[in-house]
């Protein structure tokens, strides 16, 4: 194994993982990155960024190119958010973007912020790359209980429609799904499917409730898992919606006999998005200086 710094095995379903910043001020309540990281809600929120990372980095991918370590992607923020406000400032990610694009290196970013659109020129033409947003319902309230300091619903989709405009490879999370009326995948994906090219459904492991009220988590049953995955992976087998299932539900999956469909790497795509040359040429560029304003103030 070769010793890195920054560049780290993930050990999910992602391969390799970057977090750059120590918290994250979109204050999810239901963050694993807390328990991982063992902070308190408050002091998760204060944001640090790590040092000396790109030097690190740059020094990270020559070590593993040296001993022929093929990397197939890279999730960039796996324990944080690699578009959160501090970013606005720092410009961290997307240093870090340049230079995976440099060395040519696959990467996935997944974000609650339309701040991720200021990068779009980076992502453009670029077919090494994943770009896509967690959405687990389309109800505010929810999201003002849960993600308090995220961007709404309805940015989280406009950025999936200018990416997908600008042919770039679109990717949704819709987990953790909690057993409430107001998270329905299926209808998530219905309403989604032209806009994403993956989707990933996810349970919510109950690793950690303190500060969620407990009408989320009141219903919370294996059984109510089993039965919401086997409709999800029969609708999307039956719409030939393309779907994965987060690593951290394959062993309930698998254990009632359901398909598993891990994560696909991005190298290992088997193809892009299914928008024509031509299409592309003649969709007008979303990301104007006027939208990028507007939208990531």
């Amino acid at each position: 194994m070769v010793n890195t710094s920054v560049l780290r095995q993930s050990g999910t379903g992602f391969e390799w993982c970057i977090n750059h910043y120590d918290g994250c001020s979109h204050g999810c309540k239901y963050c694993y990155g807390m328990t991982i990281r063992r902070k308190k809600y408050e002091d998760w929120l204060k944001v640090k960024p790590r040092k000396d990372v790109i030097p690190s980095l740059e020094k990270d991918i020559k070590k593993l190119t040296k001993n022929s370590v093929t990397i197939k992607d890279i999730f960039l923020g796996s324990i944080t958010d690699s578009y959160q406000p501090m970013e606005y400032t720092s410009k961290l990610t997307r240093q870090i973007i340049e230079v995976l694009k440099q060395n040519e290196l696959p990467f996935t970013i997944l974000t609650k912020n339309d701040l991720v659109l200021r990068d779009i020129d980076l992502f453009k033409h670029y077919k090494l790359c994943r770009i896509g947003v967690t959405i687990t319902s389309f109800d505010e309230d929810f999201r003002k209980a849960l993600e308090p300091f995220s961007v709404s619903y309805a940015k989280r989709v406009a950025v999936l429609e200018a990416l997908k405009a600008n042919g770039i490879s679109t990717y949704l999370s819709c987990e953790p799904i909690f057993p409430v009326k107001e998270a329905d995948p299926i209808s998530i994906a219905k309403e989604l499917r032209n806009v994403v090219d993956l989707f990933e459904f996810g349970m919510w492991n109950k690793y950690r409730t303190q500060g969620i009220p407990e009408y989320f988590y009141e219903h919370y049953s294996s059984d109510y898992y089993v039965e919401l995955f086997r409709r999800i992976i029969e609708f999307c087998e039956e719409e030939k919606i393309n779907y994965s299932i987060a690593s951290h539900s394959k062993k309930l999956i698998e254990d009632h006999d359901l398909p598993f469909n891990p994560y696909p790497l991005v190298k290992d795509q088997a193809q892009q998005p299914n928008i024509s040359r031509q299409k592309q040429e003649e969709a007008l560029d979303f990301v104007t200086e006027e939208v990028l304003q507007n939208g990531v103030q």
